[in-house]
């Protein structure tokens, strides 16, 4: 019984791994001044637009005009609402690493439900920072897990 119970305490050495990979993976995210990422500084330079289009101090008002109906809205809605609390680069950042972080945790969950083996979600850590990442489609990375 106290074998059983031990058992059970323990998490599986499968998880642990994952767990280190997990971390792996977002390290580089915040170990590096500038993100790797093609499209990232358009990115936050539509987010800092949004961020200041109200206020009547921004010189380039009247260049811009926000548009609620673009495919794009996800992730600059979530960015705009986190670059309240932080700067811009830190909320592009933080929305990355939840993306990456979510396309091999959502494999892990998929394949959990389907009854497959542990091991096959290992799979997706290369896909989280693959062409979509170096590009930088932040809309699209965000998207992958959501689908």
């Amino acid at each position: 019984m106290a074998d059983a119970r031990q058992q059970t305490a323990q998490l599986p050495s499968d998880t642990l791994l994952f767990a280190l990979c997990c971390l792996l993976l977002v390290l580089p995210l915040w170990t590096v001044e500038y993100l790797p990422m093609v499209d990232l500084p358009q990115h936050a330079a539509q987010i800092s637009v949004m961020k200041h289009l109200n206020d009547p101090a921004f010189g380039y008002r009247d260049l811009y005009t926000l548009n609620l109906f673009t495919p794009y809205l996800l992730g600059y809605g979530l960015g705009w609402l986190l670059s309240a609390l932080v700067s811009v680069q830190t909320a592009l950042r933080i929305l990355i690493t939840i993306a990456v972080l979510a396309v091999p945790l959502t494999a892990r969950v998929l394949n959990a439900r389907m009854g497959g083996r542990s091991e096959w979600s290992f799979l997706a850590f290369p896909i989280a920072l693959s062409f979509s990442y170096s590009w930088g489609f932040l809309n699209y990375l965000i998207g992958i897990p959501l689908s």
